[in-house]
């Protein structure tokens, strides 16, 4: 693709060249009505500046078909976040009561019996002289 690149390239280039030397023939353009007498050199450039604004025009229109295309996606997509956000939402809440009142229970419920960590405890109900670390585990 590269090499066929440049030789495109190289070939407008050439062609260019041929059309700057040789644009002293003049062209009679006859339509009945309006004759129009320019010369070749002319007719190069206004080719050339056709094609350019050719190209420019479906870029252009390349770039605003991608820029509304993303624009529907991202609507389409906020959509969709927002149809789910009330159930997800209540959900959520529902679910972090429930967890958070489990937590809390299970968290006194900790307390109560298990000393705090890195602190040791003798096992006064058994008299065997264990004693219980901070992670839960009981030692003798």
């Amino acid at each position: 693709m590269l090499v066929l690149g440049l030789i495109l390239l190289l070939l407008a280039v050439a062609l260019l060249i041929g059309f700057l030397s040789s644009g002293t023939q003049e062209v009679t353009f006859d339509s009945g009505v309006l004759d129009v007498t320019v010369n070749t050199l002319t007719i190069y450039l206004l080719g050339a500046l056709t094609l350019l604004l050719l190209v420019a025009g479906l870029a252009l229109l390349r770039i605003g078909t991608r820029r509304a295309g993303q624009r529907r996606k991202d609507r389409k997509e906020l959509d969709r976040l927002k149809r789910e956000q009330p159930a997800t939402g209540q959900a959520t809440t529902t679910a972090e009561a429930g967890a958070g009142s489990a937590t809390s229970t299970r968290t006194s419920s900790e307390t109560q019996t298990q000393p705090a960590a890195g602190d040791t405890a003798k096992d006064t109900g058994t008299g065997t002289g264990t004693t219980t670390d901070g992670s839960g585990t009981t030692r003798a």
